[in-house]
């Protein structure tokens, strides 16, 4: 009885083959976790009149829904808040909320209660607002009551390489750009989805 061959594939097809397979439902290249990837958009809440998109800041969610959380210890809940807080990858959110909260005590149940990144700026008493572009430098030279700006807050997102900055005005009001928006707010959401599994 003769024993059938095994069929040969030529080894550039056997490359694209697997190619293939590491690629999303788009053809995209995908990370170390594919299907995270594959399903994780980010949320969709409009911010003051801005149209409500997907983000355009490629990996910005998924490299945020692979973090760590903290181990849950015992504390109180203000305690076991500033330990999530103070993770690196909440740096820039923290900065914001350090400058905008009154009461420290109150502001963990405000992030639990406030349902996007929009929600926890008015319950600290602010209005998102959002503009096409911020020009650092011009906004530095009008810190001050006369220019308006309270406190310039620059941050810089190495994964994607995009600047991300906030402003903090007197008229009690946050500006940030759209991608700025989409980033704090995907970040709001994961900050708060591990203080829920530490509740």
């Amino acid at each position: 009885m003769r024993r059938a061959r095994a069929k040969k594939v030529p080894a550039a097809a056997a490359v694209r083959a697997i190619d293939r397979s590491l690629r999303g439902p788009a053809g995209e290249p995908c990370g170390t976790n594919c299907a995270t990837s594959r399903r994780s958009g980010l949320p969709r809440s409009p911010v003051d009149g801005a149209e409500s998109k997907p983000s355009r800041l490629p990996g910005v969610y998924h490299s945020i829904m692979q973090m760590d959380p903290v181990e849950a210890d015992a504390g109180t809940a203000p305690q076991r808040f500033e330990r999530v807080l103070s993770q690196a990858q909440f740096e820039g959110l923290k900065a914001i909320l350090d400058r905008l909260s009154p009461d420290r005590e109150k502001l963990p149940t405000q992030v639990l209660a406030a349902n996007t990144y929009g929600e926890i700026l008015a319950g600290l008493g602010y209005r998102l607002t959002v503009v096409r572009q911020i020009h650092l430098q011009d906004c530095y030279g009008r810190l001050g009551r006369e220019g308006g700006i309270k406190a310039v807050l620059p941050y810089y997102d190495i994964p994607t390489q995009a600047s991300l900055p906030t402003l903090i005005n007197f008229d009690a009001t946050v500006t940030a750009t759209p991608k700025s928006a989409t980033f704090f707010e995907a970040l709001f959401l994961e900050l708060r989805r591990q203080l829920q599994t530490q509740a």
